[in-house]
């Protein structure tokens, strides 16, 4: 707002927006920010995107009863392994989700959304990435940034010794939330004259999808994988709650490196997996 304002150090935490495709009328859609704050369930609605947030909304409004058709250009969660895509695919159809992958939206009319695997009606959701949110003009103070953010080093300091950068504004592969508490804790202590370093070899992600779906680690790393079934639990038969997996991968040297956890638990077992790299 043009307020100028003193400082010994810096900390710039200015996060994400939404990412909109580039594409007629889309001004006519809401984002996924939008999304999880409305007020009402939409009879109908498309969800364009098939990342974790993307997955993640059409399923949670699919259950509120809404009729969601999920449209993505790629494959709907890409990074994950064919089998927990495949498990995840499945509970979107069981809950009446439709889903069209490499489909490209077109143009938006309203509530019309034109793709190049045909048109599809409904409160248009556009889950399809985010950018960060670099402040005007960072560069005239010596901080460096590329295209994914804000570069930094071990420590979250800038190119300007004095702003340090955490969160969705920091140029790295994996942008979540704790990532970003961890990183402002390490940020302070660097200024308070306690560096610490940030790690981001053990940084878990989950969708929390139903079921959820988690991963840590390097899969480039692993030579080889050991899958144990929930099917064969007796705690998983008892609670009804068979369908999934986890799977530890193993590098060269025989050490956990990797871990993929499909269950309506992910989100407990993966801290452990992540305790076990």
């Amino acid at each position: 707002n043009g307020k100028e304002i003193e400082y010994d150090n810096m900390i710039i935490a200015s996060g994400s927006s939404p990412l909109l495709p580039r594409i007629k009328g889309v001004e006519g859609g809401i984002t996924e920010d939008q999304a999880v704050n409305l007020d009402y369930v939409p009879k109908e609605m498309v969800v364009v995107g098939g990342g974790f947030a993307g997955v993640e909304i059409a399923q949670f409004f699919a259950r509120l009863g809404s009729s969601v058709s999920l449209v993505t250009r790629g494959r709907i969660l890409q990074e994950m392994s064919e089998e927990a895509r495949k498990i995840i695919l499945d509970s979107l159809e069981w809950d009446g989700v439709t889903v069209k992958e490499n489909c490209e939206p077109v143009y938006q009319d309203g509530k019309l959304l034109k793709t190049t695997c045909g048109e599809f009606r409904g409160e248009v959701v556009y889950a399809t990435g985010r950018r960060p949110n670099i402040p005007e003009d960072v560069s005239s103070v010596g901080v460096k940034v590329n295209c994914n953010g804000i570069v930094v080093d071990r420590y979250m300091r800038t190119s300007n010794p004095r702003i340090w950068a955490v969160g969705d504004v920091v140029d790295k592969e994996r942008k979540v939330a704790h990532s970003a508490m961890m990183e402002g804790i390490v940020a302070s202590l660097s200024i308070l004259g306690q560096p610490v370093e940030v790690d981001y070899s053990v940084v878990p992600q989950v969708i929390y999808t139903d079921p959820q779906v988690a991963v840590v680690g390097n899969r480039r790393n692993v030579v080889k994988f050991s899958t144990f079934p929930l099917s064969a639990s007796t705690r998983a038969i008892i609670h009804g709650i068979r369908e999934g997996y986890v799977r530890l991968g193993f590098d060269e040297k025989d050490r956990i490196c990797f871990g993929e956890v499909v269950s309506h638990y992910s989100e407990e077992i993966i801290n452990i997996v992540s305790i076990a790299i």
